[in-house]
Formats: structure tokens, C-alpha cells, sequence
């Protein structure tokens, strides 16, 4: 381009981190302002200043920092040099190139693919004012690992502005020719075209400035345009104030106003049209010039109200034909996937609606003429009209309080076992929950819908609650946005790690059915111990668990309550293989890790599947102490974070076993094997459970329950896994009820006058036996159960 009014990229670059620079770019030879005609005609003769071109060269840094620049002028005709270098000091920092795909690259994974992106505007070399540069990356490899350097095509903002005033005279000239009859005259103290940078997530400082305007150009200070709201234009100034008093933020404007079905557009703007001309509807002229289904933006405003500072800035109803009254209309528009700059046009209000303000004063005087004479009509009617209204009002209100009763009563009970849900009550014998049930629901169908999905909610519900810890099921119910998200925070936790020694010869040498049996038991006992010392499931890996404690929930003294957990399973395991042995099922024993450390628990999957659980080298440290349990020949091995964690007080023995490297660290730390635990701690808990309740729930909360109570109580609770021992899975009890016992009367001979419908009574009297045991006294003989 040989004119200025015709140039629109008015650099271009390569520039590097190293100082190395190649470029070349346009100036204007003398500074002007061009007419307003010399600007409707780009091009022509002697309507904008001639410009030269420059190029510049850096090779590299210097010794002291920056690197040196050599500007040359060239002829733009041969591209030869027309005058002598100079020599400049050049600072690769300080290029805006470099500075935003730099910012794009910390933004981005260093993997991530080349991406162009628009620069923060900046001043131009020379003088030249304000520009912006359209960038993109110099990687070989083609992502952003490796990023050696920035491409830059700059514009001037200047540019920008007679673009813009270009188009506002077109759209003046435009409306000029439209409707003579109506037309409101528009200059440049009413109306202006001004384009604002809406934002960028590479360069948010930059939000509100003004880009470009239609009107005269402001100053430019360091390179950087003003703010929009500080402009030296007045109208750009007001237009500014009130699109941020009605959208707070930049970035707020024109991001809330989806485009609607056109269809469904047109029905709504008819119906506002046809609205009631009582007074007591919409002000016509309003309804026709306010355009909420817009893609954008659209409402009018008072420009004496604005500039007297008052609260409310909307025009008064009937004045939109005269000046003060102004329309803006804003769009966004998308450099990249970064940059937005908002177009905003300033245009007065009756430039649009003037025609159709006339149409419909006109109109509203004719439907005024004829709302007179159909109000005559009206008010014969009214008289019948009343004695109907109130016996159609009586009989709806004798109907409502029927259907009320056989409406209300369900949905209280309903009412009553949502709340009870929310805590995980689930209440299946209540009287509520029994009238869900088939042939006690309501008659009324929708009623009676909603009782089946509650109950299949209910059901659910519990079902869900075996697989996930009932905190996080509560959570999700209450309505905790964290539970249903991937997230995860730090917190202290114990971890027990689990495992049944020599469990796959065992599940060798069984039948499936024996298998599933044996696992079923054990693990039910085993979960049961977990859960009276507070802990949490979170894992069964087959033969093995993984516990927490102190995660999701808060649990006091966790390392304590781990460890006892620990002793209290090895005593369960010992009276199941006493309950094995009498049904030819082969011993068990346990191994168990301990371990005390910092994870990272939460929700953690992917955004469709996700698990609650824990993160972090303890957890595989937990599984290495389950595994030391067979050299050492120990049960129960805790770290020496845990046995540091273990209250004093609470009787534990514990034996020192080895100094081990057990984490990724070359650091060695002490490992401990449990023994067992002091049974006067244990009576002294039980002491205080028969102290009063005020002086009991002080001494409780920092004590440990006895190991042969949970045991028993475990024990006692798993036998409601033995209720059906119909089903295939249970056949060894099967076999055990008719096998012969020694010392008296077999089983064989109680069990065949036994119906089979009552070999669950056996089969609970069998886990009672154990849980007798588990609590010291003596276990009566196999024959006499």
C-alpha cells in the first residue's frame, strides 16, 4: 500500500528470545487528519499523508543486556536502502509477540498445538500511536515445548478508528434515506460507533479500553488508550457508564442474551403489541423498542438524566422522539479463543421507532374510542356474571378440600420419610413406610406414583449405601456440591491393609459354594469390627480390605481405634475357625498392616466414573507392613507414624520389630508388631459406661470399647446374612445341620423333625454360639445347639 488511508497491517516480525529480530514496517511521513469526504474515499489524491518503509535487523545480545537494533530506511518501490542506519538498543522482553505466546504457553499444556493469539495493544516504534499484533508461536516440533520464538503482523488502532467512522457514516447516510417523514437528523454529539476490549483471559488488565471510536481520536498516553468510561468524547463517555450500570462488568455484556426461535419472536412481539391499552399495561412505545429476545444487548437511556447523575437513566414514556433520548446495541466479537472486543453503537432512539411511535399513538387513540363502548356491554353482564362466579367458587372449594384430604395426608407421611432418608433412616418397618407397599398406597394415581418412586428411591438408596461410605451417600442427599465432584483435599489418616495368608490355596481346595460362604462370613465380621471402631471400608479386594479411619469423617484418636480394630478382628478370626472347623471348612489367618500418614482423600475417577478414596504413598505403605507380617511371623504390624499417633493410656503392647526402608525415601523407620491390649483399660471403659450420662459422655469419647464386646457385637450383627439358608450359597450349613456330632443326640436325628424352613434358626444359633464365646462365657456343645 502506498497511502495511509488504504494500510492496514503496518508491521511485521519475527522476533526471539535470544535478540534476534527481523522486520519491517510502515510510517506515516507527516502527521493529519484527514476531512471526512478525503475519508470516504480511501485512495484518492491528497487524502492521506504518504508513509515509508523501515527495516530492522537485531543479531543477538549484547554484553550489558537488550540487544543492538539497526532501522533502516527503504524504498518502498525497489526495496533498496534510502538512508543512512541508525543504531538502537532493542529489549526482547518488552515484545508484545513474545509476551503473549509466552502467556499462551503457560496456559496451555506444553504438548498443546501452535495457536495464534492477539497481543496486548501497545505503542507503535516511531510515534505512531497505539496498535495490537496478530501473533503466532515459531515451534519446529509443532507444540509448545518448543517454543523458540513469535511471528507478529501489528495494526494500527488508528486504522481501526477511520474504519469505524466509515462505517458510521454509511449507516448515517442509510437512515437519512429511510422514512423522510419520520426521520430524526443524527451527528456526532448524539450517536457514535466505538469498539471496547471486552476481555482476555492472557490479558485481563486491558478490559475496558477503548479501542477504536467514530468520533475524534483521544489521547494516547505510554501507548495505551484510555479506559471507555474516561474518554474525552462525551457520548462514548455516557454509553460507557451505562452499559457497566446495567452489566456491572465488560465481560458481562452481550454474554446473558441468547438468539430465541424467530418464530416464537415474532408471536411474542404481536402479543405485546395487542396488550391492553387500559394504562395499566406496558407503555407502547416501550414495548416497541425494546428487543429482550435479541442476540445483543439493546436499551435506551437519557442522556440529561445521565449527565445530572440521577439513579434511573431510562427514557420517560412518550419521549423517545426528540434527541435525548438514546438506543445502544452492543456485539461481541471474538478475536480468538482468547480475545473479545465488544461493538457498540450509540444511535438516537427515535432513529428506528419514530414511524411506528406516530402508528401507535394513532392506534391507541382508536382502541381507546372502542374500549368505551364494549365497557358499556361489559358492565350488563357483570350482575348474572357474579351469582355464577360464586356458586362455581363454592363447589371448587368443597372439591379442594376433598381432594386436599386424600392429597395431603400421603404427602406428609412422604414428607416425613424424606427427611428420615436424608439421615440414611431408612425406616422399612415404620407405619409410613409400610403404606407404601402394594394395596396400601392412595387412590389417587399421581399420589400413588410418587409413593413407588419413593420406595424405589428407598430401596436404592441403601443398596447405594453398601458400596459407598454412608458419609458420601449423605452428602450427595444433602445436596453437597463436593460429593459429586472430583475433588479431593489433604487430611491425617490411618490405613489398614488386610489380607487372608495363603487364601488362593484355600480357594483351590474349596467348591464355589463353600467358597463364597467362608468370604461371606468372614468379611461380614470382619466389616462389622471396622464400623463399631468408627472405621470405613473403602476397599474389598477379594480375601482383603483396605480401612480408613479419620476419612470421610472426622474420628478422634484414629490410630488408637485402628490398632484396636486390628486385636479385635485377630479375636473374631479365632472363634470363626472354631465355627469352620465344625463344618469341615479350613483355619484362617489374618495379616494386617497399619499405617498413619498425610493423603489426598476425596472423589477421585474420571468426570463420568469416579470412587471415594484415598491418594498417596502411606497407602501403598500400609499394604508393605500387610506383607512384612509373614517374615517377621507377626499378625498385626504398624509403622512407627502410628505407633507415635496411639494415645498413652489406652494399653496397647506393643514389640519393636526392625528398622526398614518402608518409604520411597532413603530414610529407615521403626516397625512395630501389636500384641494385644491391657484388659484393665478395657474394664475401665466399662466403668464408665455405667457412670451417669453427663460424666460417661466426657471420659467415652476419649476411650476405646472392650475387644470382647465388639466381637460379640459384630458377631451377633452378621447373623442376619444367615437368614435364607435355602438359597444354594449356604449348603454347608446344610451339611453342618445333618451332620453327626459327638456326645449325645446328632444333629441328624434333631434335624429330621426340623422342617427346612426352620434350618435358619440353626444357622443363627451357631453365630451365637460364637458370640458367647467372643464375649468369655462358655460355648455349650455342638449337640445341645
Amino acid at each position: 500500500a502506498r497511502r495511509a488511508c488504504d494500510l492496514r497491517v503496518v508491521a511485521v516480525s519475527a522476533v526471539f528470545p535470544t535478540g534476534q529480530l527481523a522486520g519491517f514496517s510502515l510510517e506515516r511521513v507527516a502527521d493529519g487528519a484527514p476531512s471526512e469526504a478525503e475519508d470516504a474515499a480511501p485512495g484518492g489524491a491528497g487524502a492521506c499523508p504518504r508513509i515509508r518503509g523501515l527495516r530492522w535487523d537485531a543479531a543477538g545480545p549484547l554484553v550489558g543486556g537488550g540487544a543492538a537494533m539497526v532501522v533502516s530506511e527503504v524504498d518502498l518501490s525497489t526495496g533498496l536502502d534510502v538512508a543512512p542506519f541508525r543504531v538502537s538498543t532493542w529489549e526482547p522482553s518488552t515484545s508484545p509477540e513474545l509476551s503473549v505466546q509466552d502467556a499462551l504457553r503457560q496456559e496451555l499444556r506444553r504438548n498443546a498445538r501452535a495457536a495464534r493469539a492477539w497481543s496486548a495493544v501497545h505503542a507503535l516504534a516511531g510515534g505512531g500511536g497505539a496498535g495490537v499484533a496478530l501473533t503466532a508461536p515459531v515451534i519446529y516440533c509443532g507444540e509448545y515445548s518448543c517454543l523458540s520464538g513469535a511471528l507478529g503482523a501489528t495494526i494500527s488502532l488508528r486504522q481501526v478508528s477511520l474504519q469505524s467512522k466509515r462505517l458510521w457514516t454509511t449507516l448515517r447516510d442509510f437512515l437519512s434515506t429511510q422514512s423522510p417523514d419520520a426521520r430524526v437528523d443524527i451527528d456526532a454529539s448524539m450517536s457514535s460507533m466505538f469498539i471496547v476490549s471486552q476481555g482476555s483471559s492472557l490479558l485481563p488488565m486491558q478490559e475496558g479500553l477503548l479501542i477504536a471510536s467514530s468520533g475524534e481520536e483521544d489521547d494516547v498516553l505510554n501507548g495505551v488508550p484510555p479506559q471507555a468510561l474516561n474518554s474525552s468524547q462525551p457520548i462514548v463517555r455516557l454509553a460507557s457508564r451505562a452499559l457497566l450500570s446495567r452489566f456491572s462488568q465488560w465481560s458481562e455484556v452481550a454474554a446473558q442474551h441468547a438468539p430465541e426461535n424467530a418464530q416464537e419472536n415474532a408471536t411474542r412481539n404481536a402479543a405485546q403489541n395487542r396488550t391492553d391499552q387500559s394504562g395499566k399495561g406496558e407503555d407502547p412505545v416501550a414495548q416497541h423498542l425494546h428487543v429482550g429476545d435479541s442476540p445483543f444487548p439493546l436499551f435506551n437511556f437519557s442522556r440529561s438524566r445521565a449527565e445530572d447523575g440521577l439513579a434511573e437513566w431510562a427514557c420517560a414514556p412518550g419521549a423517545y422522539l426528540d434527541g435525548d433520548c438514546l438506543q445502544v446495541g452492543a456485539v461481541s466479537m471474538d478475536l480468538d479463543v482468547h480475545t473479545t472486543w465488544l461493538l457498540v453503537i450509540v444511535l438516537p432512539a427515535g432513529t428506528f421507532g419514530a414511524r411506528a411511535v406516530r402508528g401507535n399513538l394513532s392506534t391507541e387513540r382508536g382502541l381507546d374510542d372502542m374500549d368505551l363502548y364494549f365497557f358499556g356491554l361489559v358492565n350488563s353482564y357483570r350482575a348474572s356474571r357474579g351469582a355464577l362466579l360464586c356458586g362455581v367458587v363454592a363447589a371448587s372449594v368443597l372439591v379442594g378440600i376433598g381432594v386436599g384430604a386424600l392429597v395431603s395426608r400421603p404427602l406428609r407421611r412422604l414428607s416425613l420419610l424424606m427427611r428420615r432418608l436424608g439421615d440414611l433412616d431408612f425406616a422399612h418397618e415404620s407405619a409410613e413406610f409400610v403404606e407404601l407397599h402394594p394395596g396400601r398406597r392412595s387412590r389417587i394415581r399421581d399420589v400413588r406414583e410418587l409413593q413407588e418412586a419413593f420406595r424405589r428411591l428407598s430401596r436404592g438408596t441403601e443398596a447405594f449405601a453398601r458400596f459407598v461410605p454412608e458419609t458420601v451417600v449423605r452428602n450427595i442427599i444433602h445436596g453437597d456440591t463436593t460429593a459429586t465432584e472430583l475433588h479431593v483435599s489433604r487430611r491425617q489418616v490411618t490405613i489398614m491393609n488386610s489380607d487372608i495368608e495363603g487364601f488362593t490355596a484355600i480357594s483351590e481346595n474349596l467348591a464355589q459354594r463353600d467358597l463364597l460362604f467362608v468370604l461371606t462370613r468372614y468379611l461380614s465380621v470382619m466389616t462389622r469390627v471396622v464400623e463399631l471402631y468408627d472405621g470405613v471400608v473403602s476397599e474389598i479386594q477379594g480375601d482383603g480390605l483396605i480401612v480408613f479411619w479419620n476419612a470421610p469423617d472426622d474420628v478422634e484418636d484414629h490410630a488408637s481405634k485402628a490398632c484396636a480394630a486390628a486385636l479385635a478382628q485377630q479375636h473374631a478370626v479365632g472363634l470363626l475357625n472354631a465355627e469352620f472347623a465344625t463344618l469341615d471348612l479350613p483355619h484362617l489367618a489374618v495379616r494386617i498392616g497399619v499405617h498413619t500418614g498425610s493423603v489426598m482423600s476425596g472423589n477421585i475417577g474420571s468426570e463420568s466414573k469416579m470412587k471415594f478414596g484415598c491418594l498417596g504413598e502411606p497407602m501403598k505403605v500400609a499394604g508393605n507392613l500387610q506383607e512384612f507380617c509373614k517374615p517377621y511371623g507377626a499378625r498385626i504390624i504398624c509403622s512407627a507414624d502410628t505407633y507415635e499417633e496411639m494415645e498413652s493410656g489406652k494399653g496397647f503392647f506393643c514389640r519393636r520389630l526392625d528398622l526398614l526402608p518402608i518409604k520411597r525415601s532413603e530414610a529407615t523407620t521403626w516397625i512395630y508388631e501389636v500384641v494385644g491390649r491391657d484388659t484393665g483399660a478395657e474394664d475401665e471403659h466399662e466403668a464408665v459406661e455405667t457412670q451417669s450420662d453427663s460424666q460417661a459422655s466426657g471420659r467415652a469419647a476419649s476411650s476405646l470399647k472392650p475387644m470382647s464386646s465388639v466381637v460379640s457385637e459384630a458377631i451377633r450383627r452378621s447373623t442376619s446374612s444367615l437368614v435364607d439358608p435355602r438359597a444354594q450359597l449356604w449348603q454347608p450349613i446344610r451339611r453342618w445341620i445333618w451332620k453327626s456330632g459327638s456326645g449325645g443326640p446328632t444333629l441328624a436325628d434333631e434335624a429330621s423333625s426340623v422342617p427346612a424352613d426352620d434350618a435358619a434358626a440353626a444357622a443363627a444359633a451357631a453365630a451365637a454360639a460364637s458370640s458367647r464365646s467372643a464375649s468369655g462365657g462358655r460355648s455349650r456343645s455342638r449337640t445341645s445347639w
